[in-house]
């Protein structure tokens, strides 16, 4: 993990919910699959042809704008497809419930961060779709809200998805940290609205940064007792 600018009194953390409460290739390949293929119905073609219309627009994109590649969901709306649309496909075909499950550890950390901070999701999904994630990983009580596509009309990297997770937490940016795997997408737009930020590599290190943060306040050390997290929500 890597910090930048973390504030000195933090009062509330955004998280990234893909690749960083979560770890699983098969769910990330059947996102792209069901909305390369509603592209795909959406164009006429077949989806081969499409996922190589996607592939080359990226590449391109990437290429002039120093490596970075855009999101799908901007990749769309440059190919003519609507935010409202894609938010559409994303709920009717999107499905976490069969691929993800609880982490225990993770619930845990989240479990006594939840106690002292306000925690909220910012993801470029739909908020339903986030919601559905937390909930088939375990971690829907521990957050406040989700601000999906549907709410910020935007994909990260825009900020304004921090901007309304800072709005709804009711703190300044100034006092919050951004957690999430992809520093031009959950770091780099966070740190233009004045938040700090921690770059993790997978849910290991969302745990590590979560222990990081407990202990800095003096709270005790993370169980590993999967009944802790129960046992609060009972």
């Amino acid at each position: 993990m890597e910090f930048f600018s973390i504030p000195e009194s933090v009062r509330g953390f955004v998280f990234d919910i893909d690749h960083t409460l979560y770890t699983n290739e098969e769910y990330g390949r059947h996102q792209t699959r069901v909305l390369i293929e509603s592209l795909a119905r959406e164009r006429g073609e077949d989806r081969e042809t499409t996922e190589t219309v996607v592939n080359e627009y990226r590449s391109e994109f990437a290429r002039k704008n120093g490596g970075r590649t855009p999101s799908l969901g901007n990749t769309f709306l440059a190919l003519g497809i609507s935010i409202e649309t894609s938010v559409r496909w994303r709920e009717e075909n999107i499905r976490p419930e069969r691929y993800l499950g609880r982490n225990d550890e993770l619930a845990t950390a989240l479990e006594r961060l939840a106690r002292e901070y306000g925690c909220v999701a910012v993801t470029n999904n739909p908020s339903e779709v986030g919601r559905r994630t937390l909930r088939a990983i375990g971690l829907q009580a521990f957050f406040i809200d989700v601000i999906g596509l549907d709410r910020s009309g935007v994909s990260k990297p825009s900020p304004r998805p921090f901007e309304l997770a800072s709005s709804v937490l009711g703190v300044d940016a100034g006092c919050i940290v951004s957690v999430g795997d992809r520093f031009e997408v959950d770091i780099e737009p966070a740190l233009a609205v004045g938040m700090g930020g921690v770059l993790v590599t997978g849910v290991d290190d969302t745990v590590a940064t979560i222990a990081y943060f407990l202990t800095r306040m003096g709270s005790a050390p993370i169980s590993s007792d999967p009944n802790a997290v129960e046992d609060s929500e009972q």
